[in-house]
């Protein structure tokens, strides 16, 4: 085996390796005519270099677009009314803001075509989704908005900006980043409606500027059609042993995880030259490891061109109101008197982020000339590519082998064995686990050998270690996953997210989305939709079902699609003995389903009284209950506490305060975020949907909370526009479903269970804590 260090510079071993790129950009001359690739020898600080090949070995210290170039390989694929661009448009200007962009360049012919910005002296992929959005013609909707979105939103730097023409068409003034009010009206009453100051200032909708448009770029010349490199080859199946080793290491090495048919496609597709040759030696497995591992960076930057398609008819889900709907959850466009922020707009740019790149906060991604070459030229079979890199892996390798003893060498082999250290550790990882946990690490096993639909139930009782042995399992193969959980609580503690946002579920009668699942209502395949996935689900059968559902998991049939497994975890570690007792007897009960047993036993065991007063509550950290109503009272106690006045904060619906409806906070209490869009100041680190703060302040100015997290830093919370409240309450009493799944160690509890008889709720709430001497007292 082989260390990272030693494979890395293998082309670059070798005189060649500049002039085959070279020659390589030369037959699409229009793409690669402003390339350029600069050099310098290596050394042995850089790489290790066998000694026969001291003179020949370099470093790529640059490869990059210059200005023109980079504008060149850009291609906007759609027009001023989004329509798409046909093969023979020509290049023009389509108004953004109050500039111009440049649309159906000739490098939309190419089946990759990206869109680019030239920035800082470098080649960055754009998002041109929000192009889209910020030329979207009202036309095409059949309904008039007040928002100028096609002169009032510039693209800067990647993203869409407010201009001062957007604020003046509110009577608003512009200071540079956002909207402002100088006539004593506060804006957070504009965009509440709470007065008709904005009536005074209706204008007809702006027209877009009447600026004359630059001249075309002469560099924007077509280039004289292309022949494709028609592939040749017959490719036949690969060894499956070869496509497992490949799927193998680049799940292991490089966090990607995809089918070996998914793998075997790729291969044929970019390199049909090498199936033929398909062997297992390294040189030819690596040089299609990087074949697969390039290829993924084409789903991303090819989204533009089927919003472009899509653009054109209405019955597809990626057509305009595709793009809308995305937005909906932020801001409604045809809502006429909701004036657009700066801070709603950067939500609205996370989430066009989030459809373009696969995630909401990125790193820019360079477009350099080996970018293009990969990611553009998507119909190019790139055998020839992938041969010369295996013929300088093998090159480069047999000069390892023939070179004398080389105390360099003898270190690298060191970083090896370190490397195969990772695998010694998932086997100590295994070894820690109990017997039924090592059932779900034969099941994974299984599954990488024989990919297929299958889905894993993980039960067990409190404290068997459902969450720390799949979550760590994967941890260990350094396999990307998606982790929902149903509550936030238990989301933030597996670093995970809500179900319904991940699935980003909100089906409410009338929207977007709604109209959309009609549409895809037929492509409910589980073959077609769901190929060849491992779905794991976890929790203990005896607990609660989600709020507002029917079943939990353990109590549904699934599709015969799915090979179902069911393992149950029998040994906890969550409790001390003397309680792990009790608890035994508790799920005995409950199995058998004797409430009144149940209940008795309770108050034969446990610190039952007859209510929780005052006096209790001053001594409880922490407090269960099973009404909302109760949590609200035990809140209001907890934040009376705190010295200071207490900062009121009403919900707002439709421009008026709700005097019913509110939360009231003092500074120094904890509490927990209600909403995943809540951000912090500075954008780059989100504040999820149960995350624990402690409050700070409220700012009216800004109708905003301030608050403090578990490091110490600032944290803003806004108002959330569709619920009408600041997304915060008290952390000190919640319901029990909340708490589900999660341990307490603290102590100072209390329980109060409102009259409720449900033996799964009982169940699950007793069983949150370690020991009996945790718990200050007990309401039935």
């Amino acid at each position: 085996m082989y260390s990272k260090y030693e494979l890395d510079p293998y082309p670059l071993c070798n005189s060649s390796y500049k002039g085959f790129y070279l020659k390589n950009f030369k037959s699409h001359s229009y793409l690669f005519d402003r390339a350029y690739i600069e050099t310098r020898p290596a050394t042995g600080e850089d790489y290790y270099i066998p000694h026969s090949r001291a003179s020949k070995c370099i470093v790529v210290t640059n490869i990059y677009f210059d200005e023109i170039g980079c504008h060149k390989v850009a291609c906007f694929p759609v027009k001023e009314d989004l329509s798409p661009c046909e093969k023979n448009d020509k290049p023009k200007w389509i108004p953004i803001g109050k500039g111009f962009t440049l649309s159906c360049q000739p490098a939309c012919q190419y089946e990759g075509a990206i869109d680019t910005d030239f920035r800082n002296g470098n080649c960055y992929l754009i998002n041109s989704l929000k192009k889209i959005l910020a030329i979207l013609p009202e036309k095409l909707f059949g309904m008039t908005s007040k928002h100028n979105f096609h002169t009032g939103l510039d693209i800067i730097d990647g993203n869409l900006k407010i201009n001062n023409l957007y604020c003046e068409s509110y009577g608003l003034d512009f200071n540079g980043d956002d909207c402002t009010s100088t006539t004593g009206q506060i804006i957070a009453e504009i965009l509440l409606g709470q007065s008709i100051y904005r009536e005074l200032f209706k204008t007809k909708k702006t027209n877009p500027l009447l600026v004359a448009k630059p001249p075309i770029p002469d560099y924007l010349y077509v280039p004289k059609n292309r022949k494709k490199r028609s592939v040749e080859y017959s490719s036949p199946n690969m060894d499956t042993k070869l496509l497992h080793d490949i799927a193998v290491e680049l799940s292991v090495d490089f966090g990607v995880d995809l089918t070996l048919d998914s793998i075997q496609h790729i291969l044929k597709k970019r390199v049909p030259g090498l199936v033929i040759k398909a062997s297992s030696n390294i040189p030819i497995k690596s040089a299609m490891i990087q074949a697969v591992l390039k290829s993924q960076t084409t789903a991303v930057i090819n989204i533009s061109k089927m919003a472009a398609r899509g653009i054109s008819t209405a019955s597809t889900a990626f057509s305009l109101y595709g793009i809308v709907s995305m937005i909906f959850d932020i801001f409604d466009p045809f809502e006429y008197n909701r004036v657009l922020d700066k801070s709603t707009l950067d939500a609205v740019n996370r989430q066009l982020d989030l459809k373009f790149y696969k995630r909401e906060f990125y790193k820019p991604i360079k477009v350099t000339p080996d970018f293009v070459w990969e990611n553009v030229l998507l119909e190019e079979d790139q055998t020839e590519s992938y041969t010369f890199m295996a013929e300088r892996i093998k090159e480069y390798l047999n000069e390892i082998h023939q070179a004398p003893p080389d105390k360099k060498l003898f270190k690298l082999k060191k970083e090896t064995l370190n490397y195969e250290t990772k695998n010694n550790l998932f086997d100590k990882h295994i070894e820690s686990l109990t017997e039924t946990q090592k059932e779900f690490i034969t099941l994974i096993k299984d599954w990488f050998a024989h990919q297929r639909n299958m889905l894993i139930l993980v039960t067990g009782g409190p404290g068997s270690g459902k969450t720390y042995t799949v979550i760590e399992t994967f941890k260990h193969l350094n396999i990307a996953t998606i982790k929902m959980a149903p509550t936030a609580r238990i989301a933030c503690k597996i670093d995970g997210r809500t179900i319904h946002s991940t699935m980003r579920l909100d089906w409410r009668e009338g929207s977007q989305l709604k109209q959309i699942e009609r549409e895809l209502q037929e492509e409910n395949n589980v073959q077609t939709c769901l190929e060849k996935i491992l779905f794991i689900a976890m929790g203990d059968k005896r607990q609660l079902k989600p709020v507002m559902s029917q079943y939990n998991i353990f109590h549904v049939s699934f599709d015969k699609e799915f090979e179902t497994y069911f393992i149950e975890f029998k040994e906890s570690k969550r409790f001390l003995p003397e309680y792990l007792k009790i608890i035994e007897q508790l799920r005995e009960l409950v199995d058998k389903r004797e409430e009144e047993k149940l209940l008795e036993f309770i108050s034969t065991e446990f610190p039952v009284v007859e209510s929780i007063d005052t006096n209790m509550l001053k001594k409880c950290k922490k407090a269960l209950v099973y009404k909302n109503a109760t949590a609200d009272v035990y809140n209001a106690y907890y934040t009376s506490q705190f010295p200071g006045k207490a900062y009121r904060l009403y919900k707002i619906e439709n421009g008026k305060v709700c005097k019913n409806s509110f939360v009231d906070l003092k500074p120094g209490c904890e509490v927990a975020v209600t909403e995943n869009f809540a951000t912090k100041w500075d954008l780059q680190n989100v504040v999820t949907n149960g995350t624990v703060l402690v409050f700070e302040k409220y700012v009216a100015k800004y109708d905003t909370c301030k608050c403090i997290d578990m490091n110490g830093q600032d944290v803003y919370i806004k108002r959330n526009e569709y619920s009408g409240m600041i997304p915060l309450v008290p952390n000190f009493a919640r319901t029990i479903h909340k708490y589900q799944g999660e341990t307490i160690d603290t102590d100072g509890i209390v329980f109060n269970f409102d009259g409720c008889t449900d033996l799964n709720l009982i169940y699950t709430a007793l069983s949150r804590v370690c020991s009996m001497t945790q718990i200050i007292a007990i309401a039935l």
